[in-house]
Protein backbone atom coordinates (compact mmCIF):
# COMPACT_ATOMS: atom_id res chain seq x y z
CA UNK A 1 0.00 0.00 0.00
CA UNK A 2 2.74 2.39 1.00
CA UNK A 3 4.72 1.70 -2.19
CA UNK A 4 1.62 2.32 -4.33
CA UNK A 5 0.99 5.61 -2.56
CA UNK A 6 4.61 6.64 -3.06
CA UNK A 7 4.51 5.61 -6.73
CA UNK A 8 1.30 7.59 -7.36
CA UNK A 9 2.75 10.66 -5.68
CA UNK A 10 5.97 10.43 -7.67
CA UNK A 11 4.06 9.84 -10.93
CA UNK A 12 1.94 12.92 -10.32
CA UNK A 13 5.06 15.03 -9.81
CA UNK A 14 6.82 13.54 -12.86
CA UNK A 15 3.90 14.06 -15.20
CA UNK A 16 2.45 17.32 -13.94
CA UNK A 17 -0.07 18.88 -16.32
CA UNK A 18 -0.02 17.56 -19.90
CA UNK A 19 0.13 20.11 -22.70
CA UNK A 20 -1.04 19.54 -26.28
CA UNK A 21 2.34 18.19 -27.42
CA UNK A 22 2.40 15.61 -24.64
CA UNK A 23 -1.21 14.58 -25.31
CA UNK A 24 -0.29 13.99 -28.95
CA UNK A 25 2.62 11.80 -27.80
CA UNK A 26 0.20 9.83 -25.61
CA UNK A 27 -2.18 9.55 -28.57
CA UNK A 28 0.61 8.25 -30.81
CA UNK A 29 1.73 5.70 -28.20
CA UNK A 30 -1.83 4.46 -27.66
CA UNK A 31 -2.42 4.25 -31.38
CA UNK A 32 0.89 2.48 -31.98
CA UNK A 33 -0.08 -0.22 -29.50
CA UNK A 34 -3.83 -0.46 -29.99
CA UNK A 35 -4.86 1.22 -33.25
CA UNK A 36 -5.44 -0.27 -36.67
CA UNK A 37 -2.73 0.34 -39.21
CA UNK A 38 -4.83 1.32 -42.26
CA UNK A 39 -7.31 3.89 -40.93
CA UNK A 40 -7.86 5.96 -37.82
CA UNK A 41 -9.78 3.68 -35.49
CA UNK A 42 -9.08 1.91 -32.25
CA UNK A 43 -10.94 -0.98 -30.57
CA UNK A 44 -10.70 -1.74 -26.87
CA UNK A 45 -12.85 -2.67 -23.90
CA UNK A 46 -11.10 -0.50 -21.30
CA UNK A 47 -13.24 2.61 -20.83
CA UNK A 48 -10.42 4.65 -19.28
CA UNK A 49 -8.04 3.90 -22.16
CA UNK A 50 -10.78 4.90 -24.62
CA UNK A 51 -11.57 8.12 -22.71
CA UNK A 52 -7.90 9.08 -22.81
CA UNK A 53 -7.81 8.27 -26.53
CA UNK A 54 -10.83 10.52 -27.18
CA UNK A 55 -9.40 13.40 -25.11
CA UNK A 56 -6.11 13.15 -26.98
CA UNK A 57 -7.94 13.13 -30.33
CA UNK A 58 -9.72 16.32 -29.28
CA UNK A 59 -6.32 17.85 -28.40
CA UNK A 60 -5.21 17.04 -31.95
CA UNK A 61 -8.13 19.04 -33.32
CA UNK A 62 -10.65 16.28 -34.02
CA UNK A 63 -14.19 17.50 -33.41
CA UNK A 64 -16.37 15.46 -31.04
CA UNK A 65 -19.11 15.27 -33.68
CA UNK A 66 -16.64 13.51 -36.01
CA UNK A 67 -16.27 10.57 -33.62
CA UNK A 68 -18.13 7.36 -34.43
CA UNK A 69 -18.71 4.68 -31.79
CA UNK A 70 -19.59 1.08 -32.61
CA UNK A 71 -19.67 -1.95 -30.35
CA UNK A 72 -18.35 -5.48 -30.64
CA UNK A 73 -20.59 -7.59 -28.44
CA UNK A 74 -20.67 -11.26 -27.53
CA UNK A 75 -23.98 -13.00 -28.07
CA UNK A 76 -24.91 -13.00 -24.37
CA UNK A 77 -24.41 -9.24 -23.88
CA UNK A 78 -27.64 -7.26 -23.99
CA UNK A 79 -27.34 -4.57 -26.67
CA UNK A 80 -29.38 -1.94 -24.83
CA UNK A 81 -27.33 -2.30 -21.63
CA UNK A 82 -24.06 -2.09 -23.55
CA UNK A 83 -25.24 0.99 -25.48
CA UNK A 84 -26.29 2.74 -22.24
CA UNK A 85 -22.95 1.90 -20.62
CA UNK A 86 -20.80 3.23 -23.50
CA UNK A 87 -23.05 6.29 -23.96
CA UNK A 88 -22.37 7.16 -20.30
CA UNK A 89 -18.63 6.54 -20.73
CA UNK A 90 -18.41 9.03 -23.61
CA UNK A 91 -21.23 11.35 -22.48
CA UNK A 92 -23.10 10.96 -25.77
CA UNK A 93 -26.68 10.08 -26.64
CA UNK A 94 -27.70 6.47 -27.24
CA UNK A 95 -28.15 7.08 -30.96
CA UNK A 96 -24.41 7.89 -31.21
CA UNK A 97 -23.59 4.29 -30.27
CA UNK A 98 -24.02 1.64 -32.98
CA UNK A 99 -23.90 -2.13 -32.66
CA UNK A 100 -21.13 -3.19 -35.01
CA UNK A 101 -20.67 -6.92 -34.72
CA UNK A 102 -21.73 -9.87 -32.63
CA UNK A 103 -19.28 -12.60 -31.67
CA UNK A 104 -19.56 -16.06 -30.25
CA UNK A 105 -16.84 -17.80 -28.36
CA UNK A 106 -14.88 -17.40 -25.17
CA UNK A 107 -16.67 -16.41 -22.01
CA UNK A 108 -13.68 -15.84 -19.72
CA UNK A 109 -11.51 -12.76 -19.71
CA UNK A 110 -13.80 -10.64 -21.84
CA UNK A 111 -15.32 -7.27 -21.18
CA UNK A 112 -18.76 -7.13 -19.54
CA UNK A 113 -20.06 -4.51 -22.00
CA UNK A 114 -18.13 -5.65 -25.03
CA UNK A 115 -15.54 -3.63 -26.85
CA UNK A 116 -15.94 -0.22 -28.38
CA UNK A 117 -14.48 0.88 -31.71
CA UNK A 118 -13.81 4.58 -32.08
CA UNK A 119 -13.52 5.90 -35.62
CA UNK A 120 -12.94 9.40 -36.88
CA UNK A 121 -14.88 10.70 -39.91
CA UNK A 122 -12.69 12.02 -42.73
CA UNK A 123 -9.62 11.05 -40.74
CA UNK A 124 -6.91 10.83 -43.43
CA UNK A 125 -4.94 13.91 -42.34
CA UNK A 126 -5.14 13.00 -38.64
CA UNK A 127 -4.19 9.39 -39.38
CA UNK A 128 -1.16 10.48 -41.41
CA UNK A 129 -0.08 12.88 -38.66
CA UNK A 130 -0.33 10.20 -35.96
CA UNK A 131 1.61 7.70 -38.09
CA UNK A 132 4.25 10.38 -38.81
CA UNK A 133 4.58 11.06 -35.06
CA UNK A 134 5.03 7.31 -34.46
CA UNK A 135 7.71 7.18 -37.18
CA UNK A 136 9.48 10.16 -35.59
CA UNK A 137 9.37 8.47 -32.17
CA UNK A 138 10.89 5.31 -33.63
CA UNK A 139 13.77 7.28 -35.12
CA UNK A 140 14.45 9.33 -31.99
CA UNK A 141 14.15 6.59 -29.38
CA UNK A 142 15.45 3.37 -30.89
CA UNK A 143 19.12 2.62 -30.24
CA UNK A 144 21.49 3.09 -33.13
CA UNK A 145 22.96 -0.03 -34.60
CA UNK A 146 26.70 -0.59 -34.34
CA UNK A 147 26.49 -1.12 -38.11
CA UNK A 148 25.03 2.37 -38.62
CA UNK A 149 27.70 4.32 -40.46
CA UNK A 150 26.18 7.67 -39.59
CA UNK A 151 26.64 6.97 -35.88
CA UNK A 152 30.40 7.27 -36.25
CA UNK A 153 30.35 10.35 -38.41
Amino acid sequence: MEEWQSARSKAGKLIGRLDTRERILVLAALYWGEGTKRELNLVNGDPELLRVFVECLLSLGVKREDLLFSLRLFEDIESSKAKRYWARVFRVTLDCIRIGERSTGKTKGRFQYGMCRIRVKKSARYFKLIIAVIESLKIQIRPRSSMDRTAAS
